[in-house]
């Protein structure tokens, strides 16, 4: 889990909706925990297509990577410099320390996991 948040993936939407019905409001060590679906609303930037919606969890999620850990001051060049060697690189949705990172292959997105995972950038590890 990352600070106060963790994302989680079903295998499908009935098993993510059951958990929310389950989770959402229950207190953990006396605090309230809120548990929803990743949010829709935030705009991406689809290099190919010139368009479309989706937040965190939008596309093909094998094809989608959480990226944490890198220089604060790394913008999002930064981060296309760094992973397009695996491959086409679909849209990159930056946070304040996190960003998703969609390739347009899957095959992309697991190659880049397996190597990159763990490996220290500019001294961030």
């Amino acid at each position: 889990m990352k600070q106060n948040y963790s994302f989680v993936e079903f295998d499908n939407e009935d098993d993510a909706e059951d958990c929310i019905k389950q989770m959402d409001g229950k207190s953990i060590e006396g605090k309230r925990m809120v548990v929803e679906l990743t949010k829709q609303d935030n705009p991406r930037r689809d290099r190919e297509r010139g368009g479309g919606g989706g937040g965190g969890g939008g596309g093909d999620r094998r094809n989608n990577l959480f990226c944490t850990k890198y220089p604060l001051y790394f913008k999002e060049r930064d981060l296309e410099d760094l992973f397009d060697k695996f491959g086409p690189i679909k849209s990159i949705i930056m946070k304040a320390n996190f960003s998703f990172i969609e390739f347009e292959d899957p095959q992309d997105a697991d190659d880049c996991k397996r190597k990159m995972n763990g490996k220290s950038i500019e001294g961030k590890r």
